[in-house]
């Protein structure tokens, strides 16, 4: 019981490290890209729909 306790504590703090690894990899490629402000598109499919 306690092996069993101890793997899924593991784990759940690797998952935990790996979010926060992906986290900061996405916040820094963010701040790299800073795109303009997105004008938010006209829903164009619509009028081919039509």
């Amino acid at each position: 019981k306690d092996a069993t306790l101890k793997r899924l504590q593991d784990y759940s703090g690797t998952k935990q490290r790996l979010s926060q690894l992906l986290d900061e990899k996405q916040q820094r490629e963010l701040e790299e890209e800073r795109p303009p402000p997105v004008t938010p598109c006209e829903p164009i499919l619509h009028e081919e729909v039509k």
